[in-house]
């Protein structure tokens, strides 16, 4: 090659990285809940229509709250689980709860839980959650308490202060379990069921002493992972 002088020498080498340039990653196609959004609230939108994974929506002493999880926990609240139990000889009992919460400091935040789970250390637990949790009319737990043998609900409040609420005790609302859809294990998360729920209930300061607040109207669809 015959020596090029420094003008055409820049022109080359702008050429050949141009040549070699990789094209822009397209993300359009990336889902984290595929394809499982539900319109719900405000927050971010696609195609004009608000989309959200999981969510909470209700009147709460008067206040509506409307709290958008999309997928990637963008807008301030995030979907998690947790497991409340105790083994004896290799039988477990306890319970699962869905939990909706601030991604900053984790409140507010509400939870649905679920009681009263019996199941052996190695029984088919997938199976079990699919066959405990099921549609339709729900009873509230009264105390808290397990009871094995009975199927009921329990609503887990904690305000931005911290302060901690629950449904247990007297009420004369409602909860329905409208559909709880398998969803398959992804990183980070085992398997678990895709939860709508709604409900009615007056929840109790857990302090003893503050007044209790009525939640009406609530609608929440949540992630109840399987940690049996």
């Amino acid at each position: 090659m015959k020596n090029l002088k420094p003008a055409s020498l820049l022109i080359l080498v702008i050429f050949l990285f141009s040549a070699c340039k990789k094209d822009a990653v397209d993300y359009s196609a990336y889902n984290a809940e595929h394809g499982t959004h539900i319109g719900s609230g405000t927050g971010g939108t696609d195609g004009g229509t608000t989309v959200a994974v999981y969510y909470f929506k209700g009147t709460l002493g008067g206040k509506t709250l409307d709290w958008i999880v999309d997928a990637e926990e963008s807008k301030g609240w995030s979907s998690g689980s947790a497991s409340n139990r105790s083994s004896d000889k290799g039988v477990n009992t306890g319970s699962l709860t869905a939990i909706i919460d601030a991604t900053q400091g984790q409140n507010p935040n509400i939870g649905v839980e679920f009681r009263t789970m019996q199941y052996n250390f190695d029984a088919d637990k997938p199976a079990f959650l699919k066959a405990f949790v099921t549609t339709g009319a729900w009873t509230f737990d009264t105390d808290n308490s397990f009871t094995v043998g009975t199927k009921t609900i329990s609503i887990q409040y904690t305000d931005a202060a911290g302060s901690q609420y629950s449904s247990d005790g007297v009420q004369t609302g409602s909860a329905n379990i409208v559909s709880a859809d398998v969803l398959a294990p992804e990183l980070g998360r085992n398997d678990g069921l895709k939860i709508k729920v709604t409900f009615s209930c007056t929840l109790y300061a857990l302090d003893g002493t503050s007044p209790s607040i009525q939640l009406t109207n609530a609608e929440a669809v949540m992630r109840l992972e399987d940690l049996l």
